[in-house]
């Protein structure tokens, strides 16, 4: 008898153990790691590309938002930039602006792209 109750609290504290995991991985990528926004809640206050550099700075239009980075890709004399948000603010991600600056082989871009979470999602920022 002390055998199966033994069994049931090892797979009871498991089951827990997996839930808390799932919860703390769930959590991570939602007000931490954040997902890429899309290009329609972004709003670009100033870009520039000079020197082998880009500077692009601007916020969300959804003001719960907190900005948690950026990625970038080059692609046929193309930019694409990916800006990311949490859901929520935090204390990690306390508001929605962002101060991007890239340093790459830009010289021969002709287009930057603010770019969602799916490759065509995408809204043209700035064009040579």
């Amino acid at each position: 008898m002390n055998s199966i109750i033994n069994r049931k609290k090892l797979a009871a504290a498991i089951a827990g153990m997996i839930c808390i995991v799932g919860l703390l991985v769930a959590g991570y990528a939602l007000f931490i790691r954040g997902t890429p926004a899309s290009p329609d809640f972004i709003a670009i206050r100033y870009i520039s590309i000079a020197d082998g550099a880009l500077a692009v700075r601007g916020t969300t239009t959804s003001s719960a938002a907190g900005y948690s980075g950026y990625t970038y890709r080059i692609e046929d004399h193309q930019l694409f930039i990916q800006i990311k948000y949490t859901r929520t603010v935090s204390l990690f991600h306390p508001t929605g602006d962002f101060n991007i600056s890239i340093r790459d082989q830009l010289a021969s871009i002709r287009q930057v792209y603010v770019q969602g979470k799916d490759t065509a999602d995408t809204k043209l920022i700035w064009e040579k």
